[in-house]
């Protein structure tokens, strides 16, 4: 939820802008390796503190392509979490669209996860 903080280890979501309040705005800079940055206005969903954080990108309009994250953590006792991310692709043209969302994301989302392991690792041992 450290917004600010995405620019210097987050390789995949460059830069997220606004609150992570129910029902907000965000702007997004999503940089896909090989590929232009692509801007992105979001809408936040849910956010539970320490456990849940949701929110959905929409192509021109409702319905059409609608693109939903979900951030949630898992506690497995007595000391490990586990961070789930999951992405709901909906919509009109998701179908037609899905392949090619899933080949130009996953490298990106890839280092994401790397990079925020080590970002949590090398927390815990400072």
């Amino acid at each position: 939820m450290d917004f600010p903080s995405y620019p210097h280890w987050n390789p995949f979501l460059r830069s997220v802008c606004g609150e992570p309040i129910s029902g907000t705005r965000l702007s997004v800079r999503l940089c896909p390796p090989s590929s232009k940055p692509i801007p992105l206005q979001a809408e936040v969903l849910r956010v539970v503190p320490n456990q849940e954080f949701r929110w959905i990108c929409r192509w021109l309009f409702p319905g059409l392509v609608d693109l939903e994250h979900r951030i949630f953590l898992e506690a497995q006792p007595p000391e490990i979490t586990i961070l789930h991310y999951r992405q709901t692709l909906r919509g009109l043209l998701a179908p037609c669209i899905w392949r090619f969302q899933r080949q130009s994301s996953r490298p990106g989302m890839e280092a994401m996860n790397e990079a925020l392991k080590e970002r949590a690792e090398t927390a815990i041992w400072r």
